[in-house]
């Protein structure tokens, strides 16, 4: 998945989730339960990571409220 976009996952959020002051992008694969994170420069992107993976079809990333 690193660089290109699978059609299956859904962006569920952005944060600067890495303390560089850049956004980072969240993903979710509803079908396969994957939770990825794109750390971002800017624009490009700097890697990619699986953040967790929870079998689960009922379950959906929240932002806090």
């Amino acid at each position: 998945m690193v660089g290109a976009v699978n059609p299956a996952y859904d962006i569920v959020g952005w944060a600067d989730c890495t303390g560089d002051g850049r956004a980072d992008i969240l993903w979710h694969h509803q079908v396969e339960g994957s939770v990825r994170m794109w750390v971002m420069n800017d624009l490009a992107l700097e890697s990619a990571t699986r953040v967790a993976t929870v079998p689960d079809t009922g379950f959906r990333v929240q932002h806090p409220k």
